[in-house]
């Protein structure tokens, strides 16, 4: 048992679920099919966030330690638990998101940063933000939703020569607090949901105003997951404190 998970993700190649184990220290790796734990793979810190590489075979993992240096991305192998690099920040590193193979954009330092561990030395690249950010991003990673403490969206590129983030449009003047109502980006990129429930074109402009398309959930949502051959998304409600699973279509 453990006492707090602070994130987990699905592989969508394997039935398998990797969670972060926020005061073990740890990334458990469970088989969804036989409902054994076949991985712990203790890390140097305390883990926030974590995503899977878009070929499974790489775990980032943003984590806060002691020290000067807070906060870090660790990029591990998804099978063994090894830790292959890892890279510090200044502060904390609180939300990750795979762009590539071995690349990935993290909410740390008021910016969000890409990250290549491909190359040499480590390319790493920052879009300034005024606050802390919960980050989505589309199925082919091209496109970046950071949601900020602010109550700033935006909306980044990523430039497939360069591996760097682009900021592409920036709005305010969302409901509510669009960290904690953090964004959960539809895989084809063209719309995303807020965690107050509600449905947003991600081709919006920069400025003030952005409405939404339509609300699928008054209440609020923690989490959410989607099938996109049927248009439909599956989402954890957190509304009048009872949480609830639901599916809806979009």
């Amino acid at each position: 048992a453990w006492a707090y998970l602070s994130d987990a993700v699905f592989d969508p190649g394997h039935p398998l679920l990797y969670v972060a184990d926020f005061f073990g220290r740890r990334i458990l790796r469970l088989n969804l099919d036989t409902g054994f734990l076949e991985g712990d793979f203790g890390i140097p810190g305390v883990p926030s966030a974590l995503d899977l590489s878009p070929d499974g075979s790489r775990l980032f993992v943003t984590a806060t330690s002691e020290g000067e240096f807070k906060g870090m991305i660790l990029e591990l192998d998804s099978a063994t638990g090894e830790i292959s690099n890892r890279y510090r920040f200044a502060g904390e590193a609180s939300d990750v998101v795979a762009t590539g193979a071995r690349s990935a954009a993290v909410s740390a330092d008021f910016s969000v940063v890409a990250i290549d561990f491909g190359t040499v030395p480590t390319g790493v690249h920052s879009v300034p933000l005024s606050q802390v950010a919960a980050l989505a991003t589309s199925g082919d990673r091209t496109v970046v939703i950071a949601g900020d403490t602010g109550g700033n969206i935006s909306r980044l590129t990523r430039d497939p020569a360069t591996g760097a983030l682009n900021l592409d449009s920036r709005t305010t003047g969302v409901s509510g607090d669009p960290y904690q109502h953090r964004p959960f980006l539809v895989p084809e990129g063209s719309r995303f949901i807020l965690g107050d429930g509600r449905l947003y074109d991600s081709s919006f402009g920069s400025g003030d105003g952005i409405q939404p398309l339509r609300t699928l959930d008054p209440g609020g949502i923690q989490d959410a997951v989607f099938d996109l051959p049927e248009r439909r998304a599956v989402f954890l409600s957190t509304g009048a404190g009872i949480r609830q699973l639901h599916a809806v279509t979009f």
